[in-house]
């Protein structure tokens, strides 16, 4: 399965949730993108030993996120199937200090020794 890619601005950092009595948790962090009329807001989920890396993460900041997509079925204990879907963080791209670096690296190739 192949990574995808979304860049926005982060907009809400939530707190870590754990799950069942497995140790499994995760922590949603949210993005905007300003779309005109209408902002699209982007669920991604930090999932296990990810979660502290969202830490790493302030509100405001623009990142691109590589993840994966990942969709789930369950069925409630009436028999009725529901489907989730579910977009898995892989890496975080901070696009401001990936700027920032770039900027140090120019001025630095200007030195004259």
């Amino acid at each position: 399965m192949s990574n995808c890619k979304v860049t926005g601005t982060i907009h809400l950092i939530n707190e870590t949730k754990e799950f069942g009595t497995n140790g499994f948790r995760k922590r949603e962090v949210v993005l905007v993108q300003n779309q005109g009329k209408y902002d699209n807001y982007i669920p991604v989920t930090f999932i296990l030993d990810q979660c502290e890396d969202a830490d790493e993460l302030t509100a405001g900041t623009e990142v691109t996120i590589e993840y994966r997509l990942n969709g789930r079925k369950w069925t409630s204990p009436e028999g009725e199937d529901k489907y989730f879907v579910n977009l898995e963080v892989m890496n975080v791209l901070n696009i401001e200090m990936a700027h920032a670096v770039k900027s140090t690296q120019e001025a630095e190739e200007d030195l004259p020794f």
